[in-house]
């Protein structure tokens, strides 16, 4: 296990890239990214990251030299023709599509077709969860670069696509797997486990065994008690480790751990709008269907962006979101309502308080505390 640390500790990491996934979705996500960039780039390449959720929060990262050289071998083709982001965004929604169709489906079947249509579903969810990450660094090197680009028309008409999608994904992604919960609560019932959210603890090669053979053994109900505590997953290019040593777990929580004491945060700029300085009082929304009073000058702070929150978002004078880049929900919808914004910043609902009074700047990306409420 050493060594394992070690490894980790020589690499340098990119921190807050979809956090809230379960361990069976998670993996699943590995597995079909893994699966598919072998296909396209050979089997050296995979991205390693790693989830460590501990009392309810997650820490989430991917080595940098991993995402640089996918980042590398991509930028050249979609500076040539733009297009390809065009259709592989094309691709993916087509996919999304037959995808709801499949889970609105599974809903109304019984045990033995449910374990079917998940069979199907699952091949189809580890091809959406690459094409989201293609279509997602595509986007984000055009974007970055459009300014290299021939035929800015087209770039901009393929941006315009591609923010398109990317602001409907996340509801379709729920609204599917929202779905897939009433399998899952049959299954639990099918293989005697009271909790059927117990199963999103499972690895998605450990979930198929379970599927195969009916019933789940005493090893696994264990290492799901255990995994309840705290575990991490990580994603090597030619294996994966799940640790569960709370010693370990603890030495890597303490190497990712996050300044909260901070009073400047910075991110990446998603907007800049009109003026570099923006100055308003913090107000943290976790839940933008809660009714509240939006005073003038107040600056959303947020995990990430949902649709839901377009509706409120037009009243806020700034957005930081602890999540996201260029072509993250957050930053697409302030580039549409033209609202300053500055994404991953990983700790600003944590370190912000409502009231706080914080200065964005817009330039370069920094969020500065300027005077602490009580």
């Amino acid at each position: 296990m050493l060594r394992l640390i070690n490894t980790i500790k020589e690499e340098k990491w990119i921190k807050g890239v979809r956090t809230g996934d379960a361990l069976l979705i998670y993996s699943l996500r590995c597995k079909g990214e893994k699966k598919y960039i072998k296909k396209l780039y050979g089997s050296n390449f995979f991205q390693m990251r790693m989830l460590i959720p501990r009392e309810g929060s997650h820490i989430r990262v991917i080595g940098i030299k991993q995402e640089e050289k996918f980042r590398n071998r991509i930028k050249r083709a979609v500076l040539r023709n733009s297009t390809i982001l065009m259709n592989k965004v094309k691709e993916d929604e087509e996919l999304l599509l037959e995808l709801i169709s499949i889970s609105e489906e599974i809903k109304n079947q019984k045990i033995k077709n449910q374990k079917n249509l998940f069979k199907i579903i699952k091949k189809l969810l580890e091809k959406h969860y690459f094409l989201f990450f293609l279509c997602f660094s595509l986007g984000a090197v055009l974007f970055e670069n459009k300014h290299l680009v021939k035929d800015k028309k087209l770039a901009r008409k393929v941006l315009k696509i591609h923010d398109n999608w990317r602001n409907t994904l996340f509801e379709k992604e729920m609204g599917i797997l929202d779905k897939l919960e009433e399998f899952l609560k049959n299954l639990a019932i099918e293989i005697k486990i009271k909790d059927f959210e117990d199963l999103y603890y499972l690895e998605i090669k450990e979930f198929e065994k379970v599927l195969r053979d009916g019933f789940i053994t005493n090893e696994l109900k264990k290492r799901i008690y255990r995994r309840k505590k705290g575990f991490a997953y990580i994603s090597f290019p030619n294996k994966i480790k799940i640790i569960e040593d709370h010693k370990i777990l603890k030495e890597l929580e303490d190497y990712f751990k996050e300044d909260l004491s901070t009073n400047v945060l910075k991110g990446t700029v998603g907007f800049r709008g009109k003026n570099k300085i923006i100055k308003g009082k913090a107000r943290i929304v976790k839940d933008p269907r809660t009714k509240i009073k939006i005073e003038q000058n107040t600056i959303l702070i947020v995990l990430q962006t949902t649709p839901d929150f377009v509706p409120i978002i037009k009243n806020f004078s700034g957005i930081i979101a602890d999540e996201g880049g260029i072509t993250s929900h957050a930053a697409i919808i302030s580039r549409e309502f033209k609202i300053p914004c500055i994404i991953g910043t990983q700790v600003a609902t944590k370190v912000l308080k409502d009231g706080d009074l914080v200065e964005m700047d817009t330039e370069k990306g920094i969020v500065k505390i300027l005077k602490r409420v009580k």
